[in-house]
């Protein structure tokens, strides 16, 4: 494949794969690397038309701009802003909890320290990383799935029960806090499972 130097001449361009095809790239060096001037090669991208998954020699389809970002990419539009970016990551602890009845109390005739303890010390964590380019909501979700238990979140001091919002490059860690008596014995047992939900940034 070649492309247009300044002088006219045909300089080679190395293979290309489907997705620099698809992302404009071809294009933008078929046309001599510019989108000035006369062009004969044209790939509608984001401007709301059927998207193109090649170059095309039709001036009815858009005509391609190189952005100069980090990474560089093509649009339809010199001015568009960079397409968004919904990216996360999501440390899980290990989740892994005991139940105990505690021991009893002759003298208060209660049970003291009973409840769910965390096997591992930050076992109960789950931390979520925005490495996209927009803000994002998290949302944290717990279904028992034994009787009797329920389970919220903290961020180690407060309850967390509405939505938390990351910021580009923001964090966040909330912890599993279990509560209630299992109605039977478990041993190595599925008591519950948490969903981590995330969605775009809030309008």
């Amino acid at each position: 494949m070649g492309s247009c130097s300044d002088d006219g001449t045909s300089e080679n361009v190395a293979a290309k794969t489907a997705a620099e095809f698809a992302s404009g790239e071809v294009t933008w060096l078929l046309n001599g690397s510019t989108s000035e001037g006369t062009l004969a090669w044209y790939q509608n991208l984001d401007n709301d038309q059927d998207k193109d998954t090649y170059p095309v020699l039709d001036s009815s389809h858009g005509i391609v701009y190189c952005i100069e970002e980090d990474p560089v990419r093509y649009s339809n539009d010199p001015n568009g802003n960079p397409a968004q970016d919904i990216s996360v990551d999501i440390t899980w602890g290990e989740l892994s909890f005991t139940y105990s009845d505690g021991t009893w109390n002759p003298d208060t005739h209660e049970y003291e320290n009973d409840g769910w303890t965390v096997d591992k010390e930050g076992g109960n964590s789950i931390k979520v990383e925005n490495t996209g380019n927009t803000d994002v909501n998290v949302t944290y979700d717990y279904k028992a799935v034994e009787n009797g238990i329920t389970g919220s979140f903290t961020d180690g001091e407060n309850p967390v029960s509405a939505l938390v919002s990351l910021p580009e490059n923001g964090s966040s860690t909330v912890y599993l806090i279990l509560a209630g008596k299992p109605e039977q014995n478990l041993d190595h047992a599925k008591i519950g499972s948490v969903t981590v939900t995330i969605g775009g940034e809030s309008e």
